[in-house]
């Protein structure tokens, strides 16, 4: 199978709060999918050009696979990614009451690198999951605390990160309890010319719980938790 495409995106950006006049960005690409499978295999392969105004893009590649095998299921995927600042994080300036935000002319765009391997298994109503991934970004967008109430849009050099998820689920007649943990392993670099921030290991978790009481009356209740995460702040 061969599948072909295009997308169209115009933004203009025009208000009291930017740092200059009206603003506006065309982002343009073209796409093709090639899927090959048999009843036990199948293979996807993308390749994405994008135009964007602003910032010169590149060609995207990526690749999925997953592999059957009675109720179980593995996957696996590859993509190369791009984000080109937006308006707002490069133009608009926003001031209440909590916040003071400022964007940043001199952005360039992220790129990155995913994978990912997951497994999956299904018997009767209990379903099973796990997930790997890497994550690799280049010149992340992200806000900077300056520590005098204000915020700015700035690129760090470099952020990745490594995790592992697993995710349970059981179905009944009248109940439903989900399950999902989190371990995510980070590290961020703000500037080339400095060592990168020491690593993050944070932990996540999160429960649901939803019971059909009567033919018209459900309850639920669900519970997160969120490990730490870093903040950059500005001293200059």
């Amino acid at each position: 199978k061969l599948s072909m495409g295009w997308d169209l995106n115009h933004q203009t950006f025009t208000s009291k709060r930017t740092e200059s006049s009206a603003q506006s960005m065309t982002d343009a690409a073209l796409f093709a999918q090639t899927q090959w499978s048999n009843d036990h295999i199948r293979l996807q392969l993308g390749l994405r050009k994008a135009y964007n105004s602003l910032f010169e893009s590149p060609f995207l590649p990526s690749i999925h696979g997953v592999r059957k095998h009675r109720n179980q299921r593995i996957r696996v995927s590859y993509a190369r990614g791009f984000r080109a600042p937006s308006l707002k994080e490069m133009y608009f300036r926003f001031v209440d009451i909590n916040h003071t935000l400022f964007g940043n002319l001199n952005l360039t765009p992220e790129t990155s690198d995913f994978a990912q391997i997951s497994w999956a298994v299904q018997q009767e109503r209990i379903q099973l999951s796990a997930q790997l991934f890497s994550n690799f970004v280049k010149n992340q967008i992200g806000l900077v605390d300056q520590l005098d109430g204000t915020f700015r849009y700035q690129n760090f050099a470099q952020f990745q990160a490594q995790g592992m998820k697993i995710n349970g689920e059981m179905n009944r007649e009248k109940w439903a309890l989900n399950g999902a943990v989190s371990f995510i392993s980070s590290e961020q670099q703000i500037v080339t010319s400095q060592e990168a921030f020491a690593r993050i290991n944070s932990t996540e978790c999160a429960i649901s719980f939803d019971w059909k009481a009567l033919e018209q009356v459900n309850f639920g209740t669900s519970l997160r938790w969120i490990g730490p995460t870093q903040r950059a702040v500005s001293e200059a």
